[in-house]
């Protein structure tokens, strides 16, 4: 590929969308301050002197905030857009410097331009059951991917609290958060979705990604080990989402968080437990389902 010297004016930052969020440059404008620019940015020709930006996208943000009116290139030949991206993907990879969620986003790019998975991914030296997997969380909720994109939580935990029903994932994010970890939270999510009903079984059918996130293991879930005080906050606050949501009188809903708050859930069995949240989900259920039929009631007015 050629290298060329290149004024930082000719160069146009917006010609492909980055698969990069952020860039926060500061330590690299150090780095390049003190040794150089020693990797050359990637650009292609536009023609009449113009050059699109391919990769490199910190360094270019870096060298043009330390002032530089040049910068060094290579000179990218390809033509396909899918095969940019990916080019800019492949940079990015290579570096770890991605959140799941942004290399999630660029997949998807990429794959909506007619690139099959089988085409590129060996060029991210990644399986397809990997490729799979990161498409796969642009299916979760915005919460779980937003907790991915600040990385709060890792891609395994975010696995597990997507197999919950949605209305319970700010709980679960707040557990995960604060180190839950992946077997945990499981073991949470079974027991909200009524998995989890003799204290003595052992579910060995439920497959997770290890935390190196390219071999499938198969764990086993001790459900005698059960930290019950987790699952008594979970439900007290969905308890509380919903008095927030559907008790309008401010003294009435001051009583009901004391009630509430004074329950000691930890004395009920791990079946209770679960009775108890699929009792509540029906509530929230139904006071979606009334709070539609009021709405076009008072809209028939």
């Amino acid at each position: 590929m050629d290298i060329q010297k290149l004024l930082l004016k000719d160069i146009d930052e917006n010609f492909i969308l980055n698969c990069r969020r952020t860039l926060n440059v500061d330590d690299l404008k150090e780095s390049i301050e003190e040794t150089g620019l020693q990797i050359p940015i990637g650009v292609k020709d536009l023609g009449n002197g113009s050059y699109g930006l391919v990769y490199g996208f910190r360094r270019f943000t870096a060298v043009k905030q330390l002032g530089w009116s040049d910068v060094t290139c290579r000179l990218v030949e390809n033509d396909d857009e899918a095969d940019l991206l990916l080019i800019n993907l492949q940079e990015n990879v290579t570096r770890k410097s991605l959140t799941p969620i942004e290399e999630a986003q660029s997949l998807a790019r990429i794959v909506a331009l007619g690139k099959d998975v089988d085409d590129f991914r060996k060029k991210l030296g990644w399986s397809k059951t990997k490729v799979t997997q990161r498409l796969a969380l642009l299916d979760m909720s915005d919460d779980v991917q937003e907790s991915l994109q600040q990385d709060k939580i890792s891609v395994n935990q975010a696995r597990a609290i997507d197999e919950a029903p949605e209305h319970l994932h700010e709980q679960l994010l707040d557990e995960a958060e604060k180190g839950a970890t992946v077997k945990s939270i499981r073991e949470q999510v079974d027991l909200l979705l009524n998995i989890v009903d003799d204290p003595t079984t052992e579910d060995d059918d439920i497959l997770i990604v290890d935390e190196n996130e390219d071999e499938i293991v198969t764990p086993v879930v001790d459900t005698n080990d059960v930290d019950l005080d987790i699952y008594s906050n979970i439900i007290k606050g969905f308890l509380l989402d919903l008095g927030a949501k559907y008790i309008e009188n401010n003294d009435t809903m001051f009583n009901f968080e004391v009630i509430i708050r004074s329950v000691d859930f930890t004395n009920l069995k791990a079946s209770e437990l679960s009775g108890l949240v699929n009792a509540t989900s029906m509530l929230e259920t139904f006071g979606q389902t009334f709070g539609r039929y009021e709405k076009r009631k008072n809209e028939s007015k």
